[in-house]
């Protein structure tokens, strides 16, 4: 059962191969990068912890984190966003942020701190975008653990350049096919195929690379820009 649900973020990543634990690594050194506040408490979020359960048994929490691994309500306030979403959508996210280290009197340590979490965050769509194309892959069969760790070697070992390539092939696809070009029917099935969760939180970092690029004066053209479903 646990190789057929996806990975939550935030969690400590397990090795390399966690991608989407190493997903919210890259996130939360991101808004470090842009001086968020990481403290909830007297904790950073994410620390892990012990606790006993009503059974007497001991287990581990992860704080600021809910049991599915999602930041919690507190997380969020503490972070200055209502919501997840917030932090690469809204006006108080990370592109706001970037945007006022960068506007009228900007100094070389803020382009330095919206150049790290460019950094940071290309990385995190990086993972995503792997951690798509391994369940991309594994469709609805029913693998086993050491599976799913072999499909995630393979796609590691295709490197970071490629992974991204994918990103921009998988918008060029779907553009097409929205445009009524002809794509295989093969193609079509591996793009409907993708887990609408996946998807949305692939755009919404894609998105905010986008605008902390505008905000140092680059571009990144291409990536997913598919209408993100909750």
């Amino acid at each position: 059962l646990g190789a057929q649900i996806p990975d939550r973020n935030w969690r400590p990543p397990r090795n390399h191969l966690h991608f989407a634990a190493q997903a919210g690594k890259e996130e939360k050194e991101t808004l470090r990068a842009l001086d968020f506040n990481l403290w909830l408490g007297s904790m950073e979020i994410g620390t892990p912890t012990r606790e006993v359960d009503a059974d007497g048994k001991s287990r581990t929490k992860i704080h600021g984190l809910t049991d599915k691994g999602y930041l919690s309500p507190e997380a969020c306030a503490a972070l200055g966003v209502n919501d997840y979403a917030s932090l690469w959508e809204g006006p108080s996210g990370v592109v706001a942020r970037a945007e006022k280290l960068m506007s009228g009197k900007s100094t070389l340590e803020g382009r330095e701190k919206v150049s790290r979490a460019r950094g940071y965050l290309e990385k995190a769509v990086c993972y995503l975008q792997m951690d798509l194309m391994v369940f991309r892959r594994k469709g609805e069969q029913d693998w086993s653990n050491k599976q799913m760790d072999e499909c995630k070697q393979r796609v590691y070992a295709l490197g970071a350049r490629a992974v991204m390539q994918q990103v921009k092939k998988d918008e060029e696809d779907y553009n097409a096919w929205e445009d009524g070009r002809k794509i295989p029917e093969e193609r079509k099935a591996e793009l409907s195929s993708d887990c609408p969760g996946h998807v949305h939180q692939l755009v919404m970092l894609w998105d905010a690379l986008q605008g902390v690029d505008k905000a140092l004066g680059s571009r990144n053209e291409g990536g997913p820009k598919r209408t993100a479903a909750a």
